[in-house]
């Protein structure tokens, strides 16, 4: 992966549904450049989603976040041991 990849990453992930020519005019790479950067990112399990953002106060939601560290083997198990008990979430990420 190379800065232009990064960038093209970036420009994604800031929003999801630009289109191959909006990238391509913004980096000032061919369309057909870009496609294919998108397509081995994808690939590559680099791009895993395409997801759409949207804000808490539009559906009623907050986000909350929970800090910590674990000795857990499986993280997986963990997460879904702490969270169990939280009614109403409605999605968790973690990383």
């Amino acid at each position: 992966m190379d800065e232009i990849d990064l960038k093209i990453i970036l420009l994604l992930f800031n929003n999801s549904r630009l289109t191959y020519r909006e990238i391509s005019d913004y980096l000032r790479l061919s369309v057909n450049a870009v496609y294919k950067r998108v397509q081995n990112l994808i690939d590559r399990k680099i791009i895993q989603n395409f997801t759409a953002r949207l804000k808490p106060y539009a559906i009623n939601a907050i986000y909350a976040f929970i800090f910590g560290q674990s000795n857990a083997q499986d993280i997986d198990k963990a997460i879904t041991e702490i969270t169990s008990s939280l009614l109403g979430l409605i999605d968790i990420i973690y990383f």
